[in-house]
């Protein structure tokens, strides 16, 4: 693995698996003409995908973006006026790099992805946790036995008055923090189907604050403890479940939460 690339790959890899959502991610970098490959890593993250179309989809965006974006300054899919070029959302190019991510309904799904391994390029940035929702307690645990199976572990329990969650620790040599978490959460206040990713980096509001920048999504303010930021980046899939990024400016363990 390109050592230029291992980090955001990495990052993705983790994430994906965590959250059960195998994707296709091209991390290319240009070389000083713009216009040839100097670098590049290909492959699905988190898992071989069922959809082969998303390999096709994402290596599309990602050389739509070395045939016909800017050298300098953001560009990406699709490229107006270029009927050749991927007519999806997904691809985006930063001066030299070309980051893309093919797998989601919700083509906006696929660019924020996008945006959070372009920012990993160039920043510290650690996966903390996959969080899921459920309109029922017993949907919610039965996926966290699911879990618990899945990755041989335990289940921490961390319960409110309205919110009952479940977080199971997964141990995994990648993480340079030698594990992540996968919360499992029912809430009587607001029942729900959704999946977030948990980022924590130095500066959050700088990650979020790019993501909106690059998706034109305006963050959306969230209730969270004192160690996570107050926003978050929303898409909803084409089935409605809400899917975010969120982050924090530390990566501490469920006892600081």
């Amino acid at each position: 693995m390109s050592t230029l690339f291992e980090n955001s790959f990495l990052i993705a890899d983790l994430m994906f698996k965590a959250s059960s959502t195998p994707t296709y991610v091209t991390l290319m970098k240009a070389d000083s003409s713009g216009y040839n490959v100097e670098s590049i890593l290909t492959r699905w993250a988190g898992g071989t995908g069922e959809n082969p179309e998303s390999v096709l989809y994402g290596s599309w965006m990602a050389y739509t973006l070395l045939a016909k974006g800017e050298k300098e300054g953001i560009s990406k899919t699709p490229i107006p006026n270029f009927p050749h070029g991927c007519p999806y959302e997904g691809g985006l190019r930063e001066d030299d790099y070309i980051v893309s991510c093919s797998a989601w309904s919700n083509h906006k799904v696929d660019l924020i992805l996008s945006a959070l391994l372009m920012y990993c390029l160039h920043n510290d940035v650690r996966f903390h946790h996959a969080g899921f929702s459920y309109p029922s307690e017993s949907e919610c645990v039965e996926a966290t036995a699911r879990c618990m199976t899945k990755f041989t572990s335990k289940s921490i329990p961390l319960h409110f008055s309205d919110t009952k969650r479940w977080f199971v620790k997964v141990h995994s040599k990648l993480s340079p923090n030698g594990k992540f978490w996968i919360e499992h959460l029912y809430s009587t206040r607001s029942p729900s189907c959704s999946l977030h990713w948990d980022i924590a980096t130095s500066d959050p509001k700088a990650l979020i604050d790019y993501i909106s920048e690059i998706s034109g999504i305006e963050p959306v303010n969230q209730q969270e403890g004192k160690d996570s930021l107050l926003k978050k980046i929303v898409v909803q899939e084409t089935d409605g479940t809400e899917i975010a990024i969120m982050a924090r400016p530390n990566w501490n363990t469920i006892k600081y939460w």
